[in-house]
């Protein structure tokens, strides 16, 4: 092997030790230019001959091997006085001596010797330590004469590029032996790292602020006034938070401790191997930092869902005292976390619920869900549901309560079952009201009859029979609005004109004991009602207030506009953001309980005397008020009074005027009408009714009936009357079909109810004309003459 040209200075007094050191340097291939001295005097001398200031730089010797004990001068004053010289302070240093004293050992580290060798010496790990040191000479150019005065070769080879990292990470190289810095550098960049180097603070502070750094390798030497600690301190103080690896030549305890207090995070000794593991040691730093971050982010993460959770969360420790109280759990029960912090599980939660916490049976995946009434800190109550689950770690055992308040969720479950309630029992009266309606049309029509014709005893008689039959046709009327199933004929209307001229009938209504009040604001939207069924819902409230008010009282009638914002909507089902109108009737009566409250809108519910009420007023105002899209709600309190608050979408556009009600009476006609009814009496007294009042009558009892009676007709049809709901062909398929026989053919409806979905979806248009029953024969009369036009035959 060819040695390589390593100037190395020898100072040994013994000629033995020296001759065999210098020739195994030259067999191991080391080198073969040795300068051997025999004491600390003479190498001191040497140095200062060879130093960069003494015109022979090429005399520097790149190692020094000092044997201790020496004649004059010993080797540790050599070394104190190396180190103290700029020039030579980075020059590496090999301490030979035959005691192993740990004192002596001790002192040659923190005076900076780079390795102590221990005569006799195992020459072949003397041999591997010098290759440890003197790697950089295969990169690092001897320095020539030539060379600048003050030049260093070796800081010179610093400029040259470097092969590209793998991107493992970058590290600061802080170390003012630009030997050194060349070592640590290229072991860095053959283990996939990219390596920045600083020579000095200042230059390693410029670098921090234009380039990222996951890790800085500080020596402790410096040069200057300041060690590595002390930057290490700067480094902090301007905001950067990079982990550091001390590099140090002293093994030095009280340096180790310092570093640690200081915050370093590893700390790496100038041993014979420490290139070798240098790699490993940045590895375990950064990956032991990448954890920690990894750690913080997933806390300030679970801090974040824990913090915006709508659930309360409640974690207490193996003592079952609370160390976590979320944002959530503070408002739920009233309780900031500072109070709460510290106080026993069982404060804020039952018994009941943390007993099935402890038990060691195997748990489901998901905590089980517990109903419990929760307490507040102002002790009021909430419906809560509650999972408690339990997990060791580290051998510890931890609590964790989610806790969810179900008041909203209660209330709306509560109101959807109102809702399907009240709408199976809407479908069920506005069954039994269609049937009743045509039982009605014959029993008052007939009455009808009867009391034209009769005179007399019958005559009255009679006349009971019609007001019985006119009663009932009024009590089904309530059932069809309470099932909204009655046909409505909306207008868009200002409200007050609804309220207004009924305000007399009113006063009348409830009496001379209560004095009525109006309100009505003058600015209050339109809205999209029917009239006829707007002056029932006021009516029937009015009613209501007055049985309230058995001694008398106020009764307040008010309207306003109201903005329904987005956190009221959400409560309601039936409620959407926006302007709405609003009706409130208000008494000063008896009030009702929670338990009246909650059953007020239901069917035939009253809590009046046997025959004194029907117990539809309210179920009638609910029925009606659904039908227009609209809310109700009922405000009471027992010994105040009691108000309803009705709300209507507020909608665009002017009023549309009110037709005034028809005072003529109807004529008599000569048409040909085709009667299609299911219902025989029905049809057998509609037949009488139209013959007397001169038309020509087809009866049909189908649709399909209606279409053999019309082909089988060879005169003309000027009306069709044909109800809208019957077995097999509907009355608009009818019609439709007898139009392509009778183009200019007139159409009458009739039907004991309209589904609300009918009209809605096409079968009958709300232009068509429609005759709700029952009916009284001259209202039949009249309708009849009005779709044929004033014009009879």
């Amino acid at each position: 092997m060819t040695p390589v040209p390593l100037r190395i200075l020898l100072a040994e007094d013994d000629d033995g030790h020296a001759s065999l050191i210098q020739r195994n340097l030259s067999r191991a291939g080391i080198t073969n230019e040795v300068v051997r001295v025999r004491d600390g005097q003479e190498a001191l001398d040497y140095l200062r001959r060879a130093g960069p200031h003494a015109g022979r730089p090429r005399d520097r010797p790149l190692l020094l091997l000092l044997d201790i004990k020496m004649p004059r001068v010993d080797g540790i004053e050599v070394l104190r006085q190396v180190r103290g010289e700029p020039e030579h302070a980075n020059i590496p240093v090999i301490m030979l001596t035959t005691t192993d004293d740990p004192r002596e050992v001790q002192r040659c580290y923190e005076l900076g010797c780079s390795v102590y060798v221990t005569k006799p010496i195992a020459y072949d790990e003397f041999v591997e330590a010098i290759r440890r040191l003197g790697l950089f000479l295969s990169i690092v150019k001897v320095p020539s004469e030539d060379d600048a005065v003050g030049g260093d070769a070796m800081t010179a080879d610093m400029t040259r590029p470097v092969p590209a990292a793998t991107g493992r990470g970058t590290i600061l190289v802080v170390e003012d032996d630009p030997g050194v810095i060349l070592l640590e550098r290229r072991r860095l960049e053959r283990a996939g790292y990219t390596a920045l180097t600083a020579e000095s603070p200042a230059e390693a502070l410029d670098l921090l602020r234009t380039s990222p750094v996951d890790l800085i390798l500080l020596d402790y030497r410096l040069p200057g006034e300041i060690d590595g600690l002390e930057f290490y301190a700067q480094v902090r103080a301007a905001g950067y938070d990079i982990p550091v690896i001390l590099v140090t030549g002293y093994g030095n305890e009280a340096v180790v401790v310092r570093a640690l207090r200081a915050g370093v995070r590893d700390f790496v000794t100038k041993s014979v191997e420490y290139l070798d593991y240098l790699p490993e040691a940045v590895e375990h730093v950064l990956r032991q930092v990448r954890t920690e971050r990894q750690l913080a982010e997933s806390e300030a993460r679970l801090a974040s869902i824990i913090g915006s959770a709508t659930d309360a969360i409640i974690v207490a420790g193996p003592d079952r005292l609370v160390t976590l109280f979320n944002t959530a759990a503070e408002e739920m029960f009233g309780c900031p976390a500072g109070h709460a912090l510290g106080q026993p599980l069982s404060t804020f939660l039952p018994p009941e619920v943390l007993a099935g916490a402890d038990d060691r049976s195997p748990r489901p995946a998901k905590a089980p869900r517990h109903e419990a009434r929760l307490a507040r800190a102002d002790e009021g109550q909430f419906p809560a549901e509650v999972a408690v689950s339990r997990a060791e770690v580290g051998g510890r055992t931890f609590y964790t309560a989610v806790v969810r308040d179900v008041t909203t969720q209660r209330r709306l479950e509560e109101q959807f079952r109102q809702a399907q309630k009240m709408e199976a029992v809407g479908r069920l009266a506005g069954g039994v009201a269609h049937d009743f309606n045509n039982l009605l049309s014959i029993i008052n029509g007939y009455s009808e009859l009867l009391v034209s014709a009769l005179a007399g005893p019958a005559r009255e008689q009679a006349a009971m029979i019609l007001d019985a039959g006119e009663r009932a046709a009024r009590l089904t009327a309530q059932l069809l609005a309470f099932s909204r199933k009655a046909v409505i004929e909306p207008k868009v209307l200002n409200i007050n004109e609804v309220i207004a001229p009924i305000t007399r009938l009113l006063g009348r209504l409830i009496g001379e004991d209560v004095i009525l009040t109006t309100v009505l604001a003058p600015d209050v939207g339109r809205v999209k009602v029917d009239p006829g069924q707007m002056e029932q819902v006021v009516m029937n409230l009015a009613v209501n207030a007055r049985d309230a008010m058995p001694t008398g009282g106020r009764l307040t009638v008010e309207t306003r506009t109201v903005d329904v914002e987005a956190d009221t909507a959400s409560l309601y089902p039936d409620l959407a953001p926006g302007p709405y109108t609003q009706l409130a009737v208000s008494d000063t009566g008896i009030g009702m309980t929670d338990e009246v409250k909650a059953r007020i809108f239901e069917p035939f519910f009253t809590t009046k005397e046997v025959g004194k009420g029907t117990g539809l007023g309210l179920a009638t105002v609910y029925g009606i008020v659904k039908t227009h899209g609209g809310h109700v709600a009922v405000y009471s309190e027992v010994g105040v009074g009691t108000t309803f608050k009705i709300l209507f979408p507020a909608v665009p556009g002017a009023d549309e005027v009110r037709a005034p009600r028809d005072t003529w009476v109807a004529p008599r006609g000569t048409e040909t009408v085709l009667l299609v009814e299911d219902e025989p009496g029905v049809r057998g007294l509609v037949r009488v009714a139209l013959e007397l009042q001169g038309y020509t009558i087809l009866e049909a009892d189908s649709g399909e009936d209606a279409l053999r009676v019309a082909a089988a007709h060879t005169g003309p049809v000027h009306l069709l009357i044909t109800d809208v709901v019957m077995p097999g062909m509907g009355g608009r398929k009818v019609a439709d079909a007898l139009r392509h026989q009778y183009p200019g053919l007139k159409v009458l409806y009739t039907s004991g109810y309209t589904d609300d979905a009918i009209v809605r979806h096409g079968v009958i248009e709300a232009a068509d004309a429609f005759l709700q029953k029952p009916f009284t024969l001259f209202g039949l009369a009249r309708k009849v003459r009005a779709v044929l036009g004033a014009n009879g035959g």
